[in-house]
């Protein structure tokens, strides 16, 4: 079943008081992990306006059409159509990278990401990516 192209955007502006009430707490705990002026990579970034916040940030999707979707409505920001599997940035050039409620829609082992996101990130010793799932016990989880 494939989800709304605007599934994100529209579940935290306009969806039910649910949808809503998770949507935007996981954008604040996002918001606040993360300051401004981060240089920001989100890997499956859909349609999610957690990446408004961060100008130059680089969104990824591999779906067409919700890097279309966003680039229609997030002008600052910049989004490509890519494989989380096979990311294709210069090491060290990101500050930070998101990676919301993308976990449980891949289907190879989590290493391929860690080991790309330690040739990705700066500073490997701080918290510099930020994984959630919809695990209900746990919004957010910081990873080293």
């Amino acid at each position: 079943m494939r989800i709304a192209v605007d599934y994100d955007w529209h579940a935290f502006y306009k969806g039910n008081l649910i949808q809503k009430w998770w949507k935007r707490r996981v954008a604040r705990a996002v918001w606040e992990f993360m300051p401004e002026g981060s240089t920001v990579l989100d890997v499956g970034c859909g349609s999610s306006p957690i990446i408004t916040q961060y100008p130059g940030a680089i969104g990824i999707d591999s779906d067409h059409d919700k890097i279309e979707f966003m680039k229609k409505r997030c002008p600052e920001q910049s989004f490509r159509q890519m494989s989380a599997y096979s990311l294709d940035f210069p090491d060290s050039h990101f500050d930070k990278v998101l990676c919301i409620e993308v976990l449980e829609h891949l289907d190879a082992d989590i290493s391929l990401l860690q080991q790309r996101r330690n040739e990705l990130v700066e500073e490997i010793h701080n918290c510099n990516h930020i994984l959630s799932t919809k695990h209900r016990r746990a919004i957010l989880r910081r990873v080293k």
